[in-house]
Parts: structure tokens; sequence; C-alpha cells
């Protein structure tokens, strides 16, 4: 790799010009892939060629990593369909951003697609576009559920199921007896058959296994708040009411007792200005954070 010129400010600035494979490519410290760039010719690395074309290079790099998620460079696409969502545009945002690690988000939009309800998915969106959420690395959503805290050291669910000729749920796959709160036992999976669970957003209160984000699980907690991991497959409707901070799930997994909202993973963050895309890869910085 051949460098041509690099200069470096005292005030962050700077700008680098190296001869590439098909002539002279320049970057300056305003490119959003700029530190990357650095660090890959100091390398030696000839990937950093790619990083300097973000139209193009951003599209290959996508395609490298879904087989169903694309990037043409001004439009996100599933399946080769262009798809215009709060979700693809958080991967326009990402990939002006500069951010290398999209399978998270990739992942999550996969298992989303594979909820087999269309009006599910539409709530999901929803919910979505109203507020932030973290994923994990695998791409499930980071949700929160206010538990009771019982005296012999267990946790239990605060409500319990008023079907009488109904398990409550399924924990692990042993049913939980009819109207009775549900055992959470940390490492578990709650599940509960998913046309048992309430569709209509509407509806408040009803049958269906409860998470919400940190504020809602923590102001409904009786004694501790229990960290899950829901599989965006599994999200069944977002009730209407507690401004859309809680879901009905037919899944999920409990993962720790917490005492503070989780701090690590992505976090998707909803659009909340106009923006415009007059120049591919140089937008401001919203959306995908670590």
């Amino acid at each position: 790799m051949s460098i041509l010129n690099r200069k470096f400010e005292a005030n962050g600035r700077g700008n680098i010009v190296v001869l590439g494979p098909n002539g002279i490519l320049m970057a300056d410290s305003f490119h959003p892939h700029w530190h990357a760039i650095v660090d890959a010719v100091e390398r030696g690395d000839e990937r950093a060629y790619e990083l300097f074309d973000v139209k193009h290079g951003l599209g290959r790099r996508l395609e490298m990593l879904s087989d169903r998620v694309s990037y043409n460079g001004e439009d996100v696409l599933f399946d080769g369909n262009v798809i215009n969502t709060v979700l693809s545009d958080q991967i326009r945002r990402a990939f002006a951003s500069g951010e290398h690690d999209y399978m998270p988000l990739v992942r999550f939009w996969e298992k989303l697609e594979t909820n087999p309800n269309e009006h599910s998915k539409e709530q999901a969106y929803r919910w979505l576009s109203t507020h932030d959420f973290k994923i994990t690395e695998d791409g499930d959503v980071v949700a929160y559920k206010g538990v009771i805290l019982t005296t012999s050291g267990e946790y239990t669910s605060i409500s319990n199921s008023q079907e009488p000729d109904k398990p409550s749920g399924y924990v692990d796959g042993v049913p939980v007896a009819p109207c009775s709160r549900v055992t959470q036992k940390i490492g578990s999976v709650v599940t509960m058959p998913r046309e048992e669970v309430k569709h209509d957003p509407a509806i408040a209160c009803h049958r269906g296994l409860h998470v919400g984000d940190w504020s809602y699980a923590h102001g409904f907690a009786r004694g501790a708040v229990l960290e899950v991991h829901v599989n965006p497959r599994d999200i069944v409707s977002v009730p209407n009411d507690s401004s859309s901070r809680k879901v009905r799930v037919c899944r999920y997994k409990v993962v720790s007792v917490v005492t503070e909202e989780y701090s690590g993973g992505p976090v998707l963050r909803p659009a909340s200005v106009a923006e415009e895309w007059t120049e591919v890869g140089y937008a401001p910085d919203y959306g995908l954070h670590y």
C-alpha cells in the first residue's frame, strides 16, 4: 500500500491520501470511516480501499453478512425488495456512522420477519418507532419483568391466570397449575401457547406473558426486576396502555436479577428528526450505539 500523503492536525482533524488499485483515494476526518481507514492504512491492510468508497464498500460489506438483507448504497433491501421502515432507516444510519458490526441488527430483523402474525410485526414496528430498546448479539430483545420476591427467596409473576381450565404457563416445558403465579427461575424459558395470548392491543390487561421496558418493570416490581430476552418472533401484542411500554409475548428466557437497566448491546433509537440523505455516508450519527 502506497501512502502519498498523511496529515494529522492538533485539533484532531486530518487527511490521508493513498494510491489504490484503481487510482488515488482520499479521505479526511469528516469521512464516516476515518478512524477505520487510518487504522487499516497503518497496518497495511488492503481492505482499507473499500472503506474509502462509502456507497459501494458498505454495500459489499452487508451482502457478506446476510443472505436476506442487502444495501445498495441508497436503499436497504430484504429478500431483494426495497424496505422503508424504522428498522431499515436504523440500518442506514448504522452505515452512515461507520459502525462495523451489523450482525445483531441483521439477526433481529431476520427473526422479526419469522413472526407468523403480520399484525404482531406491525405492532413491533410501532414499538420500535416509539421507544429506545436494546438487543443482544443474537438479535433478541432485552426486556424486563417486575416480579414478587417471596419470603423463601423465589421469584414469581405478580399476576396469576384467571383461567381455571388452562395452565398459567409453562416453565421449561412443565405446566404451571391454573390460577397460579408463574415461578421465574434464572435460566428458565417461560412459555404459553401463542393462540392463548391476547392479540388485541386495545385491551390492556389480559392473558399473556407480560414484559416491558425498564421504567415499566421497575415501577411494577414487588421485590425484584428480572432481565429477560425475547425473540422478536415471539412478540404477540403491544398494548396501547402504559404508553406502549409493555409487551405481550408467548416466550421469553429469564436471564438474571438486575438492579439497573442493562447497559450493553446495540441500542435502537426511533427517528425523531427529518433526515436528508443527499450524500450517502455523510448523514448525522443517529441510531446504532454500543
